[in-house]
């Protein structure tokens, strides 16, 4: 099952929740599956002065077996 995650921050990020993302995706004590074997993906806008941008990333791995995942940083004046 899906998972989604909502939020709005200014500056940068925090890199904690996203780990909180991946360690979720391999074991979900709350979830009947256990885990989250299927892909995953991000979509953020970012706003940088008066423009925003749109970051969008897709894998078919789980977060927890893909190194991208790891590499997620995304700063501007808003998420």
């Amino acid at each position: 099952m899906c998972r989604l995650l909502a939020f709005h921050v200014k500056g940068k990020l925090d890199n904690n929740l996203i780990q909180a993302l991946k360690k979720v995706s391999e074991y979900d004590e709350l979830s009947m599956y256990k885990g989250h074997p299927d892909g995953w993906g991000i979509v953020a806008l970012v706003r940088e002065g008066r423009d925003w941008n749109m970051i969008y990333h897709r894998s078919s791995k789980p977060a927890y077996q893909d190194s991208r995942f790891d590499e997620i940083e995304i700063s501007g004046d808003e998420i």
